[in-house]
């Protein structure tokens, strides 16, 4: 069932997301392979995605909780976006 306020999780989305690229490209670039970016934003980087949140807009979870959004249900959200990411990521990068 469709959640009525997708909107809210698109907006936690993004900015967990623009965090969680912006960390995957600086690791990518230390490790000097670009197979790490997708990787670590399909992994490891959602958790620092939350984590920036967590610090940053901690307040905001009030919202989301009124719209009927969890913690742990946006957590879960947003992994279960990434992770077809992961995988078309490293499927065209490994065909290419």
């Amino acid at each position: 069932m469709k959640h009525p306020n997708t909107k809210a999780f698109w907006l936690y989305y993004r900015i967990t997301s623009i965090t969680n690229l912006a960390f995957s490209a600086i690791f990518a670039a230390i490790k000097l392979d670009f197979i790490w970016l997708f990787l670590i934003y399909g992994t490891f980087g959602t958790g620092v995605g939350i984590l920036f949140f967590n610090y940053y807009y901690k307040n905001q979870y009030y919202f989301y909780h009124n719209l009927g959004y969890t913690r742990r249900k946006l957590a879960q959200n947003t992994f279960l976006v990434n992770i077809p990411i992961l995988i078309i990521g490293l499927t065209l990068f490994l065909i290419g």
